[in-house]
């Protein structure tokens, strides 16, 4: 083989290898794209399920606030009336 063989067989090569570890590079980062948006989704669900959880309990908490306020108010109208 002269020099312009081995040199059209080198550069196949050297496209073929390339063409290899661009390939390898694609398919790690669509793994890891799919790993991540797979764990994106879990720690969202799992702030969903805490702001549910919070929310439901500020409510509750504001209920109670809300009943607390009235007997106070209940009992300062109460102490205002002069006895008779």
């Amino acid at each position: 083989m002269d020099a312009s063989g081995e040199f059209v067989v080198g550069l196949i090569t050297a496209i073929v290898l390339t063409a290899g570890v661009i390939w390898r590079f694609e398919t790690r980062i669509a793994g890891f794209e799919v790993c991540l948006g797979e764990r994106i989704s879990t720690v969202d669900a799992r702030i969903s399920d805490v702001e549910t959880r919070l929310g439901d309990r500020i409510s509750a908490l504001s209920d109670r606030v809300s009943r607390i306020e009235g007997l106070l108010e209940g009992c300062s109208a109460h102490a205002g009336k002069p006895e008779e």
